[in-house]
């Protein structure tokens, strides 16, 4: 570990960076104009032509800095700039920090100011960059610290379709900002940092350890008197502004994607970006009506989730996680035991020279019989024996474009051989073989491993794997393989007919 006495000259070196910087802009008595209006992003199906959602600004109100409770506002600054009053614009205190905790391990608070936060958001469509750091010393010198933190909190996205602290209040707590103490502020200065992975609703594990991080920020400051009891979260999202029906679930998979691959959510959501799915406009609209076929045939309280992906290529073909809307529970990617459906991966990890192949695609080792795994990553599975026991990484986002036109990322899927074709054959060879109506080969299997809460089917035809779980989260009547059986291969007739084999 590197001497304590290093910590000082990062933080000199970092100050006397942004120092020069700065002095490159120098200060020419003219304000940055007001920020571009935040503009809706649209996704498309994988032909690039056909709109398939819009997401974008819908709810946002602002209010001024002295509606915001004093001990929120401390929630925020604890979280993401405790220097905020201290600096102008940049500060080296927080990359030193950051540094530190990179060599240390530690606890990492952001090397960005809400300063740069804002510029970055507000102004450069969620980029990084050199850009941030410039334009906050401008914004600094042109504004008061009250003035910038009052934009920030207004303007920042806190999931949920929330963008601005008066909507994430009301989508959180349902209620006004102003009634909102250290407790809730707290919550909400965590979701920030990642709008889905620290909501509550969502990863409440995760939350509930950002929430206390923070709050034990606030009494290291003097901010904060003992620890809150936790509050009380709204875990049914607030239906303004969020995409509802079975297109919220895509939505918020996108969202999740792209954010791992840089693009923020904010940016998704007010950058006017265009995105291209790899969903099959085809094959999704069968997916979709397929499974509200079978839910209005079956018993009150059922819930369904599809997913197609193509062997090949590792693309999500149609996608159904419920119908719910945004900001719910995924059904398509909570893990249930699958029982005999993960038969092929039991044998193929027991194959001699074979490694573990629930372990290569994420999925918990098959235990008792029992194999937690969710409905997408039973198709992955299905696709990797499609291909041969080549795996392709599964994604739904195709590309992405800015408002512009410039090219802002490409999907590159990896594509890997995880099991020898002799033994991805071998360990198919105890599923059903059959023919579907237009005489195209298909693999498939079937189970209830639990009867009053669980039912899949999956299988596979040479161009596209499927998985269908039906079921309950409480004990329900009873479930049999014959409503999946029957949504799946209604699903991939559907899908398939008329093309090429």
């Amino acid at each position: 570990m590197l001497p304590h006495t290093r910590l000082p000259f990062v933080a000199v070196l970092c100050v006397g960076t942004f120092a020069a910087v700065s002095s490159l802009f120098p200060w020419n008595g003219h304000q940055p104009a007001d920020p571009p209006s935040p503009r809706a992003s649209t996704l498309y199906y994988a032909d690039g032509v056909t709109a398939f959602a819009r997401v974008g600004v819908v709810d946002r109100t602002d209010v001024p800095l002295e509606e915001i409770p004093t001990p929120v506002r401390h929630a925020f600054l604890a979280a993401e700039d405790r220097d905020f009053y201290a600096h102008r614009g940049v500060s080296g205190r927080g990359f030193a920090r950051t540094a530190w905790a990179a060599l240390t391990g530690g606890e990492r608070n952001g090397a960005s100011t809400i300063t740069q936060q804002y510029a970055r958001n507000a102004y450069l469509s969620g980029e990084r960059g050199a850009g941030a750091a410039v334009l906050a010393v401008r914004l600094e010198r042109a504004h008061t610290k009250d003035e910038i933190l009052t934009r920030y909190l207004n303007t920042v996205y806190f999931g949920r379709g929330a963008h601005g602290i008066a909507a994430a209040a009301r989508a959180y707590f349902g209620r006004p900002v102003d009634r909102l103490g250290p407790a809730e502020g707290a919550v909400l200065a965590a979701v920030v940092k990642d709008p889905t992975g620290f909501d509550p609703a969502v990863a409440p594990a995760a939350a509930r350890a950002r929430w206390s991080w923070i709050i034990a920020a606030m009494a290291t400051l003097g901010w904060a008197d003992g620890t809150p009891a936790y509050p009380q979260v709204r875990t049914e999202p607030d239906r303004a502004g969020r995409l509802g029906g079975s297109s919220g679930a895509v939505v918020d998979r996108v969202e999740r994607e792209l954010a791992r691959r840089g693009v923020s959510p904010q940016r998704l959501r007010t950058g006017g970006l265009r995105v291209v799915t790899t969903l099959d406009e085809r094959v999704h609209r069968a997916a979709v009506r397929s499974v509200e076929q079978a839910l209005a045939e079956a018993p009150a309280h059922l819930r369904a989730a599809l997913v197609a992906v193509e062997p090949s290529t590792g693309a999500v073909r149609a996608y159904y996680g419920g119908d719910r809307g945004s900001g719910f529970a995924d059904d398509a990617t909570a893990v249930r035991p699958a029982g005999a459906t993960c038969a092929p991966v039991v044998f193929a990890d027991g194959a001699p020279g074979s490694g573990s192949l629930a372990g290569e695609l994420g999925v918990a080792p098959p235990a008792a019989g029992a194999c937690p795994v969710s409905a997408a990553d039973l198709a992955s599975v299905y696709a990797t024996f499609a291909a041969g026991g080549t795996h392709a990484e599964r994604h739904l986002v195709d590309a992405v474009d800015t408002a512009g036109g410039a090219p802002l990322y490409r999907a590159e899927p990896a594509a890997r051989r995880l099991l020898d074709r002799a033994v991805a054959t071998a360990a198919t060879t105890r599923l059903t073989r059959e023919e579907l109506p237009d005489g195209r080969p298909a693999t498939t299997t079937s189970d209830a491993p639990h009867p009053r809460r669980d039912a899949w089917q999956a299988g596979y035809t040479p161009d596209l794997a499927a998985a269908v779980w039906l079921g309950h989260d409480t004990e329900a009547p009873h479930l049999t393989t014959a409503a999946p059986e029957a949504l799946w291969h209604t699903f991939m007739t559907a899908a398939l007919t008329g093309r090429p084999q």
